[in-house]
């Protein structure tokens, strides 16, 4: 055999490999789970992979296994803000309140620019009938641009 021929051959193999590993890492990150475990796996000390992945689990209402994850978030990084907020979420949607507000609180300390902690401070007061409350954390989420809050902002007008 030639010595390109084998070089060639060789380059082809290589080729070949690469794009095996290619296609396989794809499989991986198109499923929101594997990526997550997998990320988490190989940076175990990265809250964002436990974050991230706790929200995947929010989003399909598997709140045990979203407040594991985000709580493992907290205890990685005390200072991240959305990992609180979202820990605070999954006590106010099983009814916790008291519970949500302090995590949502504790968010909002760490990052006061998040919207969302002040929609969901909204809902959460507006839940314990803390009217005036609710009304300036929803307020101030709507402000930020979001239109949730400037929705359940003027149906707190409209019941008036």
């Amino acid at each position: 055999m030639s010595s390109d021929l084998l070089r060639n051959l060789l380059a082809g193999i290589a080729v070949l490999a690469l794009a095996a590993g290619a296609a396989a890492r794809n499989g991986l990150w198109q499923d929101a789970v594997l990526m997550g475990t997998d990320v988490a796996t190989k940076s175990p000390a990265k809250a964002r992979a436990y974050h991230d992945l706790g929200c995947y689990y929010f989003q399909k209402d598997m709140l045990d296994e979203a407040r594991i994850l985000f709580d493992t978030a907290v205890r990685l990084n005390p200072r991240y803000a959305r990992a609180w907020c979202n820990l605070g979420a999954v006590y106010l949607r099983e009814g916790f309140i008291d519970i949500a507000i302090s995590y949502l609180r504790r968010a909002e300390e760490l990052d006061p620019s998040i919207a969302i902690v002040h929609f969901n401070l909204g809902l959460a007061n507006q839940a314990r009938g803390e009217r005036g409350q609710a009304a300036r954390h929803y307020a101030t989420a709507c402000s930020m641009g979001h239109e949730e809050a400037c929705a359940e902002l003027a149906a707190m007008d409209n019941v008036r």
